[in-house]
């Protein structure tokens, strides 16, 4: 069998989908996040970009590409296994990697705050991973969102 990994899947219309779709989430995600964000904390555009906070966009982007390649692909198919298990080592870092590295932050803030050093060093952040309620709705955003793109796309191509 001879596949041309640049053209448009033999049976399922164009690729354009797979890869948009979870793009499009992370986008719609990270200005969610930085929407609620600026509405408890104000403004600040840095923000945007930040680790951590509701929703994860890291997990809406991720379930969002597992989603889109099972309903084009179908769940028994190598590409779904493969962004499953990646998809599940993302969000589980998202929890606990980044939620040790933001305790390690915190230590390292209070012995530099306590030896005296506080203008010497910069603050570490401490808030870099996700609570179970911000991954749960990144996993909603991205189920829902991708059903209602996958209609979009359908629609329009």
């Amino acid at each position: 069998m001879n596949h041309n990994f640049l053209s448009p899947y033999e049976n399922q219309g164009s690729v354009y989908p797979i890869l948009l779709i979870p793009a499009i989430m992370w986008v719609i995600s990270q200005i969610l996040k930085f929407s609620i964000y600026s509405y408890k904390h104000g403004v600040n555009w840095k923000y945007l970009f930040e680790y951590g906070h509701m929703p994860s966009s890291h997990t809406s982007s991720v379930t969002a590409l597992m989603f889109t390649i099972g309903y084009y692909e179908g769940i028994f198919s190598p590409a779904f296994a493969i962004a499953f298990t990646m998809g599940m080592i993302i969000i589980f870092d998202a929890v606990k990697l980044r939620g040790y590295i933001g305790s390690y932050g915190k230590i390292l803030n209070k012995l530099i705050k306590d030896a005296g050093f506080k203008n010497k060093y910069p603050r570490l952040k401490e808030r870099v991973g996700h609570s179970i309620s911000e991954v749960l709705s990144g996993v909603v955003l991205g189920i829902t969102g991708s059903l209602l793109l996958i209609y979009i796309f359908e629609k329009l191509f």
